[in-house]
């Protein structure tokens, strides 16, 4: 319960179980979560959540939805109609996807940050500070959300009205403690690039390997297939010329395609040519890890089509890896059925001592053995 809101809500129940709405219960089968509401006079009011509890037990009348005969027989006669047609709609907007995604992110910022300060805002009145204009009129407690908007914004808009805040606009400069990380200044002259510090991991990745960068970069132009999607990640991909089946595991990842010192990254796994993948092998094999923990490296690092594949391969044909697989699990205990009465399940076998053979039997109800000879 949040802070704010103790002491109202031990005022409001005290103040119910005084007028016997309410009563002290141990434990009950029809426990109910509180929503605990405040009040602008300062107190709270308690409500029930029965949609768990009670709701599921109630029979309820429901209201049949008409068809669509029945409104067009209740519109019979009409004279005028009006008809929007949108579906090409969306051929007459320009939309700019990079500056949609970055709002969302400052929205879900906004979000986040009340959300996980629950415990201290609710139930108090705070201000929201925004460099971005539209959130004003987007995040206003005043205003009400448009049935056209996006339901994320209609999500968030609902998520926020539980909440006492007014919302104020201030710009970037007088914000800056609010996104530290990416506005503090950093030391660099203003004619140097900024670019090679962004790609310092990627390119740490490369050097990392048991085989030189430009090696795979020699060996990455000179691949036929691996030289189209070099191509392609650089001058963009045309699916129409995708038709080689060796190009479908790189077609799936285009979008997460770069290219560092004329290698092809993906993600900060190097993508590593045919020539080359017996060494990734040998190094990842080394000290005979197992595959989960030799798949669990490559994940890290590199990638090729079919590389589990081909390190399950290793693994299978080497005896030092096959100590550190997981053991079988055992089978499960099925006890026999116990017998109603005696005589009526008996377990027998076959035994032979000094050239003579027996029957065994034993009684599963009394245990009673019974031997006999031929």
């Amino acid at each position: 319960m949040p802070n704010a809101l103790q002491l109202a809500v031990e005022e409001e129940y005290n103040h119910l179980e005084q007028d016997a709405v309410i009563r002290k219960v141990e434990f009950s089968d029809w426990a109910t979560p509180m929503v605990n509401v405040p009040m602008s006079d300062g107190s709270t009011r308690s409500c029930g959540n029965y949609a768990i509890t009670v709701n599921p037990h109630l029979n309820v009348p429901s209201y049949r939805i008409p068809l669509p005969e029945d409104i067009f027989h209740k519109l019979r006669g009409g004279q005028k109609y009006t008809k929007l047609d949108l579906k090409n709609t969306y051929q007459q907007l320009t939309l700019d996807e990079e500056s949609e995604v970055c709002h969302h992110k400052h929205q879900l910022a906004i979000v986040f940050g009340v959300t996980k300060f629950y415990m201290y805002l609710f139930g108090r009145t705070f201000t929201l500070h925004t460099d971005r204009k539209p959130f004003l009129k987007i995040f206003s407690p005043q205003g009400s959300m448009s049935v056209l908007a996006a339901s994320r914004l209609q999500r968030w808009a609902i998520l926020l009205s539980f909440f006492r805040y007014d919302i104020k606009y201030k710009s970037s400069s007088d914000i800056a403690n609010a996104d530290a990380l990416s506005r503090l200044p950093l030391e660099f002259k203003h004619y140097a690039s900024i670019e090679s510090p962004i790609f310092h991991v990627a390119a740490q990745q490369v050097i990392q390997h048991p085989v030189k960068a430009h090696q795979i970069a020699q060996d990455t132009a000179h691949d036929k297939t691996l030289a189209k999607v070099l191509a392609f990640t650089q001058n963009g991909w045309n699916i129409r010329e995708c038709h080689d089946p060796d190009l479908k595991p790189y077609l799936k990842q285009r979008h997460e395609l770069s290219i560092e010192q004329g290698c092809l990254i993906w993600g900060l796994r190097v993508i590593i040519p045919p020539n080359l993948r017996k060494p990734i092998l040998k190094e990842l094999h080394w000290s005979h890890p197992g595959v989960a923990r030799m798949k669990s490296m490559a994940r890290c690092h590199v990638w090729w089509p079919k590389l589990d594949a081909d390190l399950e391969q290793i693994t299978r044909v080497c005896l030092q890896c096959s100590k550190t697989w997981n053991a079988l699990p055992a089978a499960p205990l099925c006890p026999w059925t116990w017998p109603s009465g005696p005589w009526k399940s008996v377990h027998v076998d076959v035994a032979t001592s000094e050239g003579k053979n027996y029957l065994i039997l034993v009684n599963a109800y009394s245990k009673w053995p019974d031997l006999k000879n031929d």
